[in-house]
């Protein structure tokens, strides 16, 4: 018997029809006895994707609807009509048109529904080879038809998706995969495939570059939340305009930039465009004949400065109308040495310069360039050797990083190399999920500007990718000493303390900052009114759980998550609003059949609200079966059996739930009662008394050991 995390592959959904369509299609021209044109229809399907039908009949969406309902085949509106069953209660229909009208008058009912079931059951099993059996995601096969020479592509994106366990048992490995895939599932849009091991892969339409970074933060933030130990996510545009070129090495780039994100750190990701114009970065290193110019002549020097001059408007300049280094050198002083990298931009290294002098050469070459040239305008970045403990060829980069900073001041300016410059070039590597390099760069920002507020919180930020997480801590409270009301300080310490598991000074963090002025309009909102949530409820403080959860779910836009749902469950359950939990809880598991969590309590309150035990048992065990490590799934299995009268398995689900927890006081004191009534009195006593140990105040457990007492008096 498989366990219960195991998917069926079978049943059909709603998906499939986009995605094995043309497979489909196929199919059932192959079991049809005459030639026709095959189409597929649904109500839920926009206007676009509906048109099936053209005639003068102006209801006949409902027509075709009221058919589906009856899932009897039929001849309506010139088609014949098979209504298919669908797993999510999807109406949709195979429409045979282009079949001669007489020739159906002739096709027997009986015959027409025994042509119907073959058509279901050919397409569940066509749809079992591109299923994975484990997670019953979509696999490999079918992404590799996704993306093959054939298929018209939308512009999208395609994420890779690797997560990692701690675990060396081949079961909970496999639990988690399911877990995993089944949540990055319920947190996105897009298609979602499993590729065996740890790896998923999910092809999102219509993204931009910049929403797709900001999906892979969201789903790296997400799944650190879920427990995961190491995510790494691949991500490559899909669909662009040189896709004919690119078409079959989509997946391949994907794979490589999830290896390149492997060695960013434990959470990172990285953009195949990156490997792909390494040479083009805006961070790169010049090409080597550059380098060995300038090696050359910076050669035995104890100081110099190095000046990169770069056209702003360099797409609407031309090479061949402006010769921008021959102008450059025109107006350099015999002392520079000008040497040029590409069309639009060159270095200008100043020998022996002081830091100040070189400042002020760049300034004057800045005002002689917009005098002399006024169809283009330039723009330089500035840099000193020495430097902190930069190398001579790193200062190369460096004028670039003054470059970037200088930006944001717009075309024109002349930007020295500083501690901001840094905080500007990590952030945007920290974009770039290169968390790595993010934390270099802060950290020598940081040498340069001890006092900066922003290099403190963005190199915290940082380490907690690369789980720096005391270090981190650290320099919050350094913020913080500073500024001791510093939002982004708190909210990151905050979360910086969550993942090493202190959490009381955690909500102490999240509680300050949800009182600051900035938390309603902020970015981070949502998380932490989770993060109080989830506090709340592992407090037991569930009145508080259920006010934060439910302004959150009153603020968010669009759909929400499955993490909201369970844990506004998890909080009205705890708050004895069960019919609401419940509820919610159902959505939870629609969205996730695997969600153990909400599994576990929603098993509890069909115990409570006496609406079967039998499925309050099965939710149970579903849940300790899918995770077997969190002691309350063990403790709610024990009180269900307990209702249920079944008092040997339910003190074999307590010694499960304890040998997780030995100071779980509600377990100690269920397990005292179970004693009690199966006659075993020391062992009850034995169980209360613990129970006074960890809560010495703890009214039933005092009251049972007296009324022990009294009995072994008299």
């Amino acid at each position: 018997m498989k366990p219960a995390f195991f998917q069926s592959t079978q049943t059909l959904k709603h998906g499939d029809f986009f995605l094995l369509a043309g497979i489909f299609h196929r199919l059932v021209e192959d079991l049809l006895p005459v030639s026709a044109t095959v189409l597929f229809w649904s109500k839920q399907w926009d206007h676009q994707q509906n048109k099936v039908y053209t005639g003068p009949v102006k209801n006949w969406q409902n027509q075709l609807y009221s058919q589906c309902e009856s899932l009897e085949p039929g001849y309506l509106l010139g088609m014949l009509v098979f209504p298919l069953v669908v797993d999510d209660g999807t109406m949709i229909a195979v429409l045979v048109q282009d079949v001669d009208p007489v020739l159906v008058q002739k096709m027997d009912p009986e015959w027409l529904c025994e042509l119907r079931d073959s058509i279901q059951l050919n397409m569940e099993l066509k749809r079992q080879e591109y299923v994975d059996s484990v997670t019953g995601l979509y696999n490999n096969r079918l992404l590799t038809i996704c993306l093959g020479p054939d298929a018209h592509l939308k512009p999208g994106v395609l994420f890779l998706i690797g997560t990692g366990n701690r675990t060396r048992r081949v079961t909970v490995d496999l639990m988690k995969v399911v877990q995993a895939g089944r949540f990055i599932e319920s947190i996105k849009n897009g298609t979602v495939f499993y590729l065996g091991g740890n790896i998923f892969a999910v092809l999102h339409a219509n993204m931009s570059r910049q929403e797709s970074l900001n999906l892979a933060h969201r789903l790296l933030s997400r799944l650190k939340r879920e427990g995961m130990h190491n995510v790494h996510i691949g991500i490559s545009q899909v669909g662009s305009e040189n896709q004919e070129v690119r078409k079959k090495s989509v997946l391949n780039e994907c794979w490589q930039a999830l290896e390149a994100a492997e060695l960013r750190g434990p959470f990172s990701l990285c953009e195949a465009s990156f490997l792909r114009n390494r040479a083009r970065h805006p961070l790169a290193r010049p090409q080597l004949k550059v380098l060995s110019l300038l090696r050359r002549k910076w050669k035995g020097l104890k100081q110099f400065g190095l000046i990169l001059v770069r056209v702003d408007n360099a797409e609407s300049g031309s090479s061949d109308t402006i010769d921008v280094p021959k102008l450059v050198s025109s107006l350099l002083p015999e002392a520079l040495i000008f040497i040029p990298v590409s069309w639009d931009e060159g270095y200008i290294l100043v020998p022996a310069y002081s830091e100040k002098q070189t400042l002020q050469a760049g300034k004057k070459l800045g005002k002689r360039l917009a005098r002399k040239e006024n169809s283009l305008s330039f723009s330089l970045g500035v840099c000193h050797w020495p430097t902190l403990n930069y190398s001579k060829t790193e200062m190369t980069v460096n004028c670039r990083k003054a470059l970037m900073h200088g930006s944001f001041f717009g075309p024109g300016t002349v930007t020295v190399f500083d501690h901001v410059s840094l905080n500007v070039s990590g952030d945007y590597f920290f974009d770039e999920g290169d968390y790595r390099q993010a934390v270099k760069d802060y950290r020598l920002g940081y040498r340069m500007a001890p006092d900066d507020i922003n290099l403190m919180n963005s190199l915290g930020v940082a380490l907690i990718e690369l789980n720096g997480l005391r270090e981190a801590v650290g320099y919050f409270n350094k913020v913080l000493d500073r500024e001791p009301d510093n939002f982004m300080a708190l909210v990151n310490k905050g979360f910086a303390l969550r993942m090493v598991g202190n959490d009381n000074d955690a909500l102490t963090c999240f509680e300050r900052a949800s009182q600051d002025k900035e938390f309603q309009g902020a970015a981070v909102f949502s998380d932490i009114s989770f993060q109080l949530g989830r506090l709340y409820c592992d407090n037991n403080n569930y009145g508080k759980a259920v006010k934060v959860l439910e302004v959150l779910a009153r603020q968010k836009t669009g759909k929400p998550e499955l993490s909201l749902f369970r844990l506004l469950g998890e909080a009205y359950a705890g708050y004895g609003e069960n019919k609401k939990a419940m509820m919610l809880l159902q959505r939870a598991v629609r969205s996730n059949p695997h969600d153990a969590l909400s599994l576990s309590i929603l098993g509890v309150l069909y115990a409570l609200e006496d609406q079967g035990d039998a499925i309050a048992l099965s939710f149970c065990e579903q849940a300790v079966e899918v995770d077997d490590g969190p002691w309350k799934y063990w403790y709610r299995l024990a009180m269900v059996r307990h209702k249920m009268g079944c008092s040997i398995d339910a003190l074999t689900a307590l010694q499960k739930c304890l040998r997780r927890d030995r100071k779980a006081v509600e377990a100690l004191y269920m397990a005292g009662a179970v004693y009690e009534q199966l006659g075993e009195q020391k062992k009850s006593d034995r169980m209360f008394q613990r129970v006074v140990q960890i809560e010495p105040k703890h009214k039933e457990a005092l009251t049972a050991l007296n009324k022990s007492t009294g009995k072994q008096k008299r």
